[in-house]
């Protein structure tokens, strides 16, 4: 029987100015505006969405997921907004660098993206209910 299984490790945060990095740069396409919206968000919601890293046996970070809220945050630094040293990052377990070069294209491609008449469109009224029947 097939099985999913968790494969974060711990959840700590990290020096996030000194992380390595798996992704090139060419990967994906991160256009001007998609960073100001970005650099908009993190001011604005603060930091949610912890990077997602691998930590080899030499004791190395790299960097699975999270190349754009890096840059995002360097640029709001540089504008003079204050970011802590530390920030949160879950530990993924990888079995060798081939493995981890496969999670970095599965971070990459996102399986959905929002349409436009999702963006616009107001939540339900009522939760959807339902019982867990204890």
């Amino acid at each position: 029987m097939l099985e999913i299984k968790d494969n974060i490790l711990r959840t700590e945060k990290v020096e996030w100015r000194k992380l390595d990095w798996l992704q090139n740069e060419k990967l994906k396409d991160f256009f001007v505006e998609s960073k100001d919206r970005l650099k908009v968000s993190l001011k604005k919601n603060n930091y949610i969405d912890p990077l997602n890293v691998w930590q080899d046996e030499t004791g190395k970070i790299w960097v699975l997921d999270g190349c754009h809220r890096h840059a995002a945050l360097k640029e709001c630094e540089e504008e003079g907004t204050k970011i802590p040293e530390l920030l949160t990052a879950n530990f993924i377990k990888c079995k060798d660098r081939k493995h981890t070069a496969k999670l970095v294209l599965v971070y990459a491609a996102k399986y959905a993206q929002i349409t436009e008449k999702g963006r616009n469109s107001r939540p339900a009224r009522k939760p959807q209910q339902f019982s867990l029947g204890l």
